[in-house]
């Protein structure tokens, strides 16, 4: 008996051990994803907007006082001015944010059809019921949940 009572006791040990946690997922609503979806649009607006503003900066940023010549090969010179560095720190800024932009736009398209594809309504049916010797329609309210997979 006290074999059988030891073997319980490890069989139990072992199940509690070993098993997988259950993991509850938070499903998202149609609320989440829409808010989910603006944030990104936002986001993406936001850094889109900065990014062409650096970069017209950039062009706005006068050229400064010429520092070096350069060296001239044929028909092109390179001279160097006081402020091509700061200039081109702006453009790199600009261009980069702006390539930024784009995957918060595309990701916040996607959560936008997320969204729009569940829906939940409540609606009234028709029933067809047959009682006695006559058929009888009924109205009852039925809960709609539409969820497109793709």
């Amino acid at each position: 008996m006290r074999k059988i009572i030891t073997c319980i006791l490890f069989l139990a040990f072992a199940t509690t051990t070993f098993c997988q946690q259950i993991v509850q997922k938070h499903s998202l609503t149609k609320e989440d994803y829409l808010q989910k979806s603006k944030k990104q649009k936002k986001t993406g607006s936001i850094l889109l907007v900065g990014g062409a503003g650096l970069m017209i900066t950039a062009f706005i940023i006068p050229r400064g006082e010429l520092v070096h010549d350069g060296i001239c090969i044929g028909w092109y010179c390179s001279e160097e001015y006081k402020n091509d560095g700061i200039k081109s720190a702006f453009f790199i800024a600009g261009g980069l944010a702006a390539l930024a932009s784009i995957p918060f736009f595309i990701t916040s398209g996607k959560n936008k059809r997320r969204g729009n594809a569940i829906s939940a309504s409540l609606k009234t049916d028709n029933a067809s019921i047959v009682s006695g010797y006559s058929l009888a329609r009924i109205n009852y309210p039925a809960l709609s949940i539409k969820i497109a997979l793709k």
